[in-house]
């Protein structure tokens, strides 16, 4: 069988999504990575099963290749998607890493699957009694800043490592609005090796999520599974892997400093979950796959029950305000 892998750019160069890549691999398929701004109709009819990773836009030529597909939307570049993008995908079988973003896609008409991913746990040995020290990659200063996070952690006694390396297209200054110096390393902002990054990562005690919204959140999944507790803002994905007080923090008041929690007990708690929800992942991914491969091709359209016109993002706030 031939695949062709339709995904984003970034992917390609960070090689992010090569846990998926190789679920496939590893079934002994032969697999095509296609950058999706290349994809086209005439392209998508020589393959025998398409698979769009984070590639929405390309579901339309998906469809009309008659080709089998799997389509893997990412949350946070679907905030600004309405539920007409999703609901015409007959023939289209969507698999959600978020659980919210699978409910969207449910109600909206299609037919998802939702699986939680979880890497494999890699146990970091942390020394209980040094002084906490606290990781915070800035990435997006609109959501999180480096003045949040000393706010945040204001009443504990640590150290705060901050490393400034934005997203593209996030190059909104994040000048605190007074000087932070005392107990601040700064780390270099140049792009870093994975390898090196997990060096520095594993070696703190706390991580703090860079961003709102997350399509998986590798890097807070990174440190979960190196039983790192995690701090963040109170939203998807974070709050899908997060529970508050046990392998975490979910910050429900950005302007607030936090309360004294024991991140040292968390710490045996995220590498507990973790090992727990890969176990988990292993056994839901290969349930999910061997159904999506051996089956029919999807040929039925639920019936929505969403707005058209109703974007996710919009769909997140009715959530919250709930």
């Amino acid at each position: 069988m031939r695949i062709g892998y339709v995904e984003h750019p970034h992917h390609q160069k960070t090689n992010s999504t090569n846990f998926f890549i190789n679920e496939f691999v590893n079934r002994g398929f032969s697999l095509t990575r296609i950058k999706r701004d290349d994809f086209s109709l005439k392209e998508a009819k020589t393959y025998d099963l398409l698979v769009l990773f984070q590639a929405d836009q390309c579901i339309t030529v998906a469809s009309e290749s008659g080709v089998k597909t799997l389509v893997i939307p990412m949350l946070d570049e679907a905030l600004s998607l309405s539920s007409k993008h999703f609901r015409f995908s007959e023939k289209i079988s969507f698999l959600s890493f978020s659980k919210v973003l699978h409910d969207f896609l449910t109600l909206s008409g299609c037919e998802s699957t939702h699986v939680q991913y979880w890497p494999k746990a890699e146990e970091i040995v942390h020394s209980r009694n040094q002084e906490l020290s606290v990781f915070f990659w800035e990435r997006t200063p609109e959501h999180v800043r480096e003045y949040d996070v000393y706010n945040w952690f204001r009443n504990y006694k640590c150290n705060l490592y901050f490393r400034k390396h934005r997203d593209p297209g996030h190059l909104a200054g994040s000048s605190p609005t007074r000087a932070i110096e005392n107990g601040i390393i700064r780390l270099s902002g140049d792009w870093l090796d994975h390898g090196e990054y997990l060096k520095i990562l594993s070696a703190a005690s706390v991580f703090v999520a860079p961003r709102r919204w997350e399509g998986i959140g590798l890097s807070m999944l990174e440190a979960l599974v190196r039983g790192i507790p995690v701090v963040g803002l109170n939203s998807p994905t974070l709050n899908e892997y997060v529970i508050n007080g046990e392998n975490g923090v979910l910050v429900h008041n950005k302007f607030k400093s936090l309360d004294i929690f024991d991140f040292s007990k968390m710490s045996s708690r995220a590498l507990e979950m973790a090992i727990q929800g890969h176990e988990a992942y292993k056994l839901q991914i290969n349930e999910f796959l061997y159904n999506f491969l051996e089956g029919e091709q999807c040929t039925r359209r639920r019936f929505a029950t969403v707005p058209e016109r109703l974007t996710l993002r919009q769909y997140l706030y009715v959530l919250d305000g709930n």
